[in-house]
Parts: structure tokens; sequence; C-alpha cells
């Protein structure tokens, strides 16, 4: 018995479909890539700065205000965004209330 034989040969057209269907979805209800990747609409973006930068390319940190929902407690959003000669990533981090006071409380500590 041979498992191949039992799945439908448009199953991987069928599965490519499903999942950008589900990315168009989250695009749409979190109003942007971003919101997306982290799960919750932006509200607000706090700031942004440079963190590092060179001839090749640079990182950015931003903070975003993220809108709270019933079913998470996300609340801060943070990504690095990287760029450099024909490359882009984003990196996020989503922190509740007391993840982004805890972090906070972290950093102040670390630069007295």
């Amino acid at each position: 018995m041979n498992i191949v034989e039992y799945i439908p040969e448009n199953i991987v057209p069928i599965l490519v479909f499903a999942v950008l269907i589900t990315l168009i979805f989250q695009l749409i209800r979190r109003r942007s890539l971003k919101g997306a990747m982290f799960g919750a609409e932006i509200t607000e973006t706090v700031g942004s700065f440079e963190i590092w930068k060179s001839s090749a390319g640079k990182r950015v940190l931003s903070v975003h205000r993220l809108k709270e929902e019933e079913e998470n407690d996300r609340a801060v959003g943070i990504d690095i965004t990287s760029s450099g000669f024909g490359s882009f990533r984003i990196t996020p981090i989503t922190l509740s209330s007391e993840q982004a006071r805890k972090l906070a409380e972290m950093l102040d500590e670390a630069t007295t």
C-alpha cells in the first residue's frame, strides 16, 4: 500500500491557495503587514530610531502601541527592521503591558 496513491494530484495548489487566503485575511484584518506579523492592529507608532548603520545597510528599531483584543494581551509591539543591498527583514516582538514595564525597568537598570 503506497500512501502517495491516496494524495490528490492537486493538493499542492490547494494548500498554496489556502495559505495565501489566510495571509490576505490577516493583512486586511490587521490593516498592515506589521500588524499581521504582530497578530494585532497597530494603533500608534510611538517612535523609531536607527540602531545601526553602515554602507551595507541599516537597522531600525520601532515601538508600536497595539490594539487590545479580548483574545490576547498584547499591548506593545517592537520591531527591528534590517535592510541592506538586496535584502529586507522585519523581526517582530510582542509584549504584554507587564512585560513592557519589566523590559523598561531592565533597560533603566542597565543604563544606570
